[in-house]
């Protein structure tokens, strides 16, 4: 079976392997064992070396088809896109992109079957990324609720939340990417014990997201920071993730908590967990999501979770663990009321819920859906041959 996936997430060249990002690595291998080996329209660099937190997905690749990661795509790599497709027999689109857009019009043009990931929304995204992401939002947004509404088939990371706002008429299944280990007791009984000893006047708070995105929203728990301050609580906030800091460093200076904000960078996935064992509340104020791999993880570690109204984080948390996007002074009120209500039930209620994203039910679930386009292609492919 030859496929074809079209995305914005960049593969990295280093002598003759390929690598990439660990959540992205994920997604690949899943999509190469259930499709066979990929035709990747990606962005591409080449490196001496690999990074330490990149994966090797050599194994997945079948070739490489450089793309830009923000232009539409033009002369010679538009042709190696078309020729590919033409001679494919699934094209997958990982939305929203400039990249995915192009090779779910090429498909439609060739008449070949097409597998829609929606992994976020364009709206939320750009709206909320300066004057040139508002004046790109309307085009991204109309353009994702195209492809979705042609595409023969559709995977949303969400429940409820993208499939509303961007429906797709035919085949569909709503599954996160998230990959849980199996659950265990012992996890949530070390939560319990850490909340029992704990001083609420001193709390570590957390989040997991690209420092450079101003859509992350750490820049709101910093101003809450003051507001805690002048409550008696002194928060220590840790920021994990890549990309410059400077941003916030410097709103975290200006608001005179430059001592209460840690920045760490890059973390390995596998360290990440011991990171959010520490952490006493996590925190997901994001301007824009699909449904967040980092608030999962968090809450499978029974961390007390705050989110924003943010796509499928109300999904995840109840209504007295959200608070509105921007909205500083809501997130200190959110975790007083936490602490002052005692951490032990939301920790509970996290790690139940995380439960349900554990990869065995996921997996199950995904692939009958594989399943049914492997054999909806393979009908396809017999009629064509007659």
């Amino acid at each position: 079976m030859r496929t074809v996936l079209a995305t914005q997430f960049t593969i990295t060249q280093c002598q003759d392997r390929y690598y990439t990002k660990t959540a992205f690595a994920d997604i690949l291998r899943r999509y190469a064992e259930a499709f066979g080996k990929l035709t990747l329209c990606v962005p591409f660099r080449r490196a001496e070396r690999p990074d330490e937190i990149w994966a090797d997905v050599s194994d997945a690749v079948r070739r490489i088809i450089p793309v830009s990661r923000n232009e539409s795509i033009l002369g010679l790599k538009r042709n190696e896109m078309r020729r590919a497709i033409r001679e494919s027999n699934l094209v997958i689109v990982r939305c929203h992109s400039f990249v995915a857009f192009q090779a779910a019009d090429l498909a439609n043009r060739e008449k070949k079957p097409v597998l829609a990931e929606a992994m976020a929304c364009p709206w939320d995204a750009l709206w909320n990324h300066g004057i040139k992401g508002k004046l790109l939002a309307p085009y991204m947004f109309l353009k994702m609720k195209q492809v979705m509404r042609r595409a023969d088939y559709a995977l949303y990371v969400t429940e409820h939340f993208l499939q509303r706002r961007y429906p797709c008429p035919n085949l569909s299944v709503g599954v996160s990417n998230v990959a849980l280990p199996p659950a265990s007791v012992r996890i949530l009984s070390r939560r319990l014990k850490k909340i029992e000893g704990q001083d609420r006047k001193t709390i570590t708070l957390m989040t997991c997201a690209a420092v450079n995105v101003q859509h992350k929203g750490q820049q709101f728990v910093i101003r809450a920071i003051p507001f805690l301050n002048a409550r008696g609580i002194r928060a220590v906030y840790y920021c994990v993730g890549q990309g410059d800091p400077g941003r916030l460093k410097k709103l975290a200076e200006k608001t005179g908590v430059e001592d209460q904000v840690v920045f760490t960078g890059v973390v390995p996935h596998d360290q990440i967990f011991d990171l959010l064992d520490q952490c006493d509340i996590y925190l997901q104020p994001s301007l824009q999501e699909g449904l967040p791999r980092a608030l999962i993880e968090a809450m499978s570690r029974g961390c007390p979770c705050i989110g924003a109204k943010t796509a499928g984080i109300p999904e995840l948390l109840p209504p007295e663990c959200l608070v509105s996007r921007r909205a500083v002074g809501e997130i200190a009120d959110r975790i007083c009321g936490m602490l002052k209500d005692g951490l032990e039930g939301y920790a509970k209620q996290n790690y139940r819920r995380a439960g349900e994203f554990a990869s065995c039910f996921l997996d199950e679930r995904r692939n009958a859906f594989f399943d049914r386009i492997r054999q909806d292609t393979a009908g396809r492919n017999e009629e064509e041959s007659v």
